[in-house]
């Protein structure tokens, strides 16, 4: 088994477990109760480790690295609002200034 990356919460690591176990890859997740010991813990033990088998690392990996582009590009693409021109955030889909729906 190798490490393929470190999922920021038992629910992140759920959806990409989900995801690879679409494209036929099993993975396991390490840590992902650790949430329990909030407080007692250094918040970076909090993390959750997924690993995947040996022959399925590499597919893995090209998932994963698209899976990375695809939340960097979420986070730093913008959109405006038909309605009064405000910008927003991709990740969020109703205009914060109007209320607008983004289509």
């Amino acid at each position: 088994m190798k490490f393929l990356y470190l999922a920021e919460s038992n629910i992140e690591a759920q959806i990409i477990k989900h995801k690879l176990q679409q494209q036929n890859i099993k993975s396991y997740i390490s840590g992902g109760n650790l949430h329990i010991a909030i407080g007692e813990l250094p918040t970076s033990e909090l993390y959750v480790k997924m690993y995947v088998d040996n022959n399925d690392y590499e597919d893995a990996l090209v998932f994963i690295k698209d899976y990375k582009k695809k939340i960097e590009e979420q986070l730093n693409t913008k959109w405006s609002c038909s309605e009064c021109n405000e910008t927003s955030p991709y990740s969020i889909s109703t205009c914060w200034n109007c209320g607008f729906e983004r289509l």
